[in-house]
């Protein structure tokens, strides 16, 4: 997982996260951690799909966009529930993180990620593959217009 329940209460508040893993009918208590685990674990597998394109997952050390693409996916599947609908902001969040994951798959948007060799032959002689990715100079700089439309 690239995020924990921690993360999702930092971001939205304990209240929320208590509200959006307690069962529709049961008194909101404490966070239910296997509800938020199994939102969290579902997300970063979705983020994976996308990161898969360009990069060698799981990531290690995921940057911080990992995880808040992360904490948008899996708060916006625990709004979805019995009686329970993701609100606009939650939804427009949710659409801002595919959106970028989109663009990172596209590598329009590029990660200080490790990435996978090109060349399933390439290696060293223990068979080994290497995976590193361009230097940060070598980037094309990220701008605001590069995101228009998605965030």
């Amino acid at each position: 997982m690239y995020a924990t329940s921690a993360d999702l209460i930092a971001r939205y508040g304990q209240t929320e996260i208590i509200r959006l893993t307690t069962p529709d009918g049961e008194d909101p208590v404490a966070v239910d951690e296997g509800r938020a685990n199994t939102a969290l674990t579902s997300a970063s597998a979705r983020v994976d799909g996308y990161l898969r394109a360009r990069y060698a997952v799981p990531v290690a050390a995921s940057p911080i966009e990992i995880k808040d693409a992360v904490c948008s996916i899996a708060r916006f599947h625990l709004a979805h529930g019995e009686q329970r609908e993701p609100t606009e902001q939650m939804r427009k969040a949710y659409e801002d993180a595919i959106g970028w994951l989109k663009l990172v798959a596209m590598g329009t948007v590029l990660l200080d990620l490790p990435q996978p060799s090109s060349s399933p032959t390439s290696g060293d002689a223990s068979g080994m593959q290497s995976a590193s990715g361009a230097r940060v100079q070598d980037r094309p700089r990220d701008t605001p217009s590069m995101y228009k439309g998605y965030i």
